[in-house]
């Protein structure tokens, strides 16, 4: 079993999932017309509200089955939180989630086995 780092871990240890959002501080706002820069600012208002574009939440359980020698098939599912799409956090996209399957095919394990034969 993997962490979320990539890392392995043993059956008896546990993974540490951090949950907390980071909060911006002291961010520089950008201002332009028409793609023209115009000013930033460093804007104080906007000191302690949530990153826009970054959910609050992201979790992804995978389950597979491995074929050894030949590949494997693999179900996903994955939540993504909720999250603000502008740095005033005045607008919020709700939280959704995903499902996917697919299946893995090894084929130079394939062409190994057959060429030894």
């Amino acid at each position: 079993m993997t962490c979320a780092t990539g890392r392995s871990r043993s059956s008896n240890s546990v993974c540490k999932v951090s949950t907390k959002k980071p909060k911006l501080t002291n961010p520089i706002e950008t201002l332009t017309n028409n793609g023209v820069f115009v000013a930033s600012v460093r804007g104080s208002q906007f000191d302690g509200n949530y990153d826009d574009r970054t959910p609050k939440s992201l979790q992804t359980v995978t389950a597979a089955y491995v074929f050894p020698g030949r590949g494997r098939v693999y179900v996903l599912y994955r939540y993504i939180g909720a999250q603000y799409v502008d740095i005033a956090n005045q607008l919020q996209l709700p939280g959704y989630s995903l499902l996917g399957a697919g299946f893995t095919f090894d084929i130079n394990a394939q062409a190994e086995s057959e060429r030894l034969r």
